[in-house]
């Protein structure tokens, strides 16, 4: 069962330094690191610690642990105590994509800016983010010069693709009601996709909200089991999220709505990738 949520972590959590866990003796440590948005600050940069029980999550909650450099202690200690209390009540199930929402929905709620913000060394908290994200651009675009980095940093964020595929869908209409719901909620543009048995999902747009839709369509019911209850999807596959960069949108290329289509031959599908010039896309995850 841990295995299983860690891969669904992965998948949300794939850039360098989002994720890490390890194995010590019976105990599973997990970290993961969330960045939530703050006018004074930038964002605050915030280190969520679990050990996981052995035989979690039947076995018990794990231990939940909270790291910041500029968030004050009382604060931090308000969200490890709401992320306990909820912990409880998730008790035998997982529960680790709940309790890290919790933290980032907390943080943004408990602590007031205005006063708790300003106090703070901000010069050391930007010197210690400027060397953590120019790390992680070293570890994603090993290949960019300096001078390549400086210039993409001093422009807007580019959007992102998320290419997803899908194994099966019971209850057709009723799922791609939702995901093309959540496009619209997440301002999301590209392509649902049946080709044959094939089912993906190519998705556009910024960057965090296309994690809030991956968070959204792993822990929501989307479809039915084979009793026909309302359940999760577990068999989701994310191929791959990557920068859709500028000189792309400039060109216009990409998808101006969502839509859902149909398609009756692979000749078809890859038009589809063709048409938007991402046939590179194509050719790397679906004629792997």
């Amino acid at each position: 069962m841990a295995g299983e949520e860690l891969n669904v972590l992965g998948e949300i959590f794939c850039f360098p330094g989002e994720l890490v866990h390890w194995r010590s003796k019976d105990l599973i440590h997990v970290d993961v690191n969330i960045s939530e948005p703050c006018a004074q600050m930038g964002s605050h940069d915030v280190l969520l610690s679990f050990v996981l029980p052995s035989g979690y999550p039947s076995s018990g909650i794990p231990e939940i642990n909270l790291t910041s450099l500029s968030l004050p202690a009382a604060i931090i200690n308000q969200v490890k105590e709401k992320m306990l209390v909820r912990a409880t009540t998730f008790t035998g199930e997982s529960m680790l994509m709940e309790l890290i929402e919790l933290a980032k929905e907390s943080i943004t709620s408990l602590h007031d800016p205005t006063e708790l913000c300003l106090p703070l060394k901000k010069t050391n908290v930007d010197q210690k983010k400027l060397l953590k994200n120019e790390e992680v651009r070293l570890k994603t675009y090993p290949n960019y010069s300096r001078e390549e980095k400086e210039t993409n940093c001093s422009r807007a964020q580019p959007n992102w693709i998320t290419f997803v595929q899908l194994d099966h869908m019971r209850s057709k209409s009723k799922y791609t009601k939702i995901i093309k719901n959540w496009s619209k909620t997440y301002n999301l543009s590209g392509r649902l996709i049946f080709c044959q048995k094939l089912i993906f999902i190519l998705l556009i747009g910024d960057r965090e909200n296309l994690k809030n839709y991956l968070v959204q369509h792993k822990t929501a019911c989307v479809d039915v089991d084979s009793r026909g209850h309302s359940c999760k999807e577990r068999m989701m596959t994310v191929l791959t999220e990557e920068p859709y960069t500028e000189t792309n949108q400039e060109k216009n290329i990409g998808f101006s709505d969502f839509q859902i289509v149909e398609c009756s031959s692979m000749a078809e599908l890859e038009n589809i990738f063709k048409s938007a010039h991402l046939l590179q896309l194509y050719k790397t995850h679906v004629m792997r």
